[in-house]
């Protein structure tokens, strides 16, 4: 065997065994890889989990409910978002919502619908109906409509039908409305006709003072009709207070009133009167 030969035949082995060792190690790489590939998903950690969402979501509520409560206000008047009101805790729309509300993204989300539920939400004129009205229609303030169970409008907001749009449009959106109180104010039932006091002919106080957008309301259960003034009134005409605001108040309890579970609740408070109108 020549010496040629020889080293052709020791060349040839070890290109055989250095093709062999890659070989080897591809499959090896391909196996790694595949064996990752099947690997089973780790589990979560359970001790991430926060234990207060455990609960049902009712006694969530309930406790959401309950801290709302404690946290805001009974009475809160609604008044324009921009400026120093808006830092004030009697205010809405507010700048702030209590510290719990941003212990997480979930509890914000979950609470703050009921921000208002124990709350009676006090309007004072026209121009604060549009601002809640407004703040409630679109986005992420359309959750606080399920926390308004009261509303107030006071006296200075007129019911005949051509102002009635902004605030019938309020009423409709706030679906879980249990309680309204309307301020009503002698003058509104009250007149001077030929140097003389006399009440309103009933039709025209209807006509003037249109509750109508009280029927569309599903799930209310008390009407308060707070009557403003009248005992000077009364006095002039020899009547009792009570007949200055008979028109509107027969009116409530047997349109909205009869028949449908709704309480009547009548009040009387001291307002301004028409004075001597001579």
């Amino acid at each position: 065997m020549s010496l040629v030969h020889t080293l052709s035949t020791a060349s040839i082995k070890r290109r055989q065994n250095s093709l062999k060792i890659s070989i080897t190690g591809l499959k090896s790489s391909f196996g790694r890889a595949r064996s990752r590939v099947n690997l089973a998903p780790t589990k979560k950690p359970s001790s991430k989990v926060f234990p207060f969402f455990r609960l049902p979501r009712k006694i969530r509520d309930q406790i959401y409910s309950e801290l709302f409560k404690l946290l805001i206000p009974a009475r809160v008047v609604v008044r324009e978002p921009n400026g120093y009101a808006c830092f004030q805790d009697d205010t809405f729309p507010r700048a702030a919502f209590p510290s719990f509300c941003y212990v997480s993204h979930k509890i914000h989300t979950e609470s703050l619908p009921l921000l208002l539920k124990h709350s009676e939400v006090i309007l004072e004129n026209l121009f604060a109906v549009k601002i809640l009205s407004d703040y409630l229609k679109t986005g992420l303030n359309l959750r606080f409509v399920r926390g308004i169970t009261s509303l107030t409008f006071r006296s200075t907001i007129a019911w005949h039908p051509q102002a009635t749009q902004t605030t019938r449009g309020l009423i409709e959106k706030c679906k879980s409305l249990r309680q309204v109180k309307i301020e009503v104010p002698a003058s509104a039932c009250v007149e001077w006709e030929d140097g003389k006091l006399r009440v309103k002919q009933k039709k025209y106080i209807i006509d003037t003072i249109d509750l109508c957008c009280l029927l569309d309301c599903e799930n209310l259960k008390k009407v308060t009709l707070s009557c403003w003034g009248g005992a000077q009134e009364a006095k002039t005409m020899d009547l009792q207070v009570d007949a200055v605001f008979e028109p509107v108040v027969l009116w409530v309890q047997q349109n909205i009133c009869r028949g449908s579970g709704v309480r009547l609740l009548v009040e009387h408070g001291k307002g301004l009167g028409l004075g001597d109108g001579r």
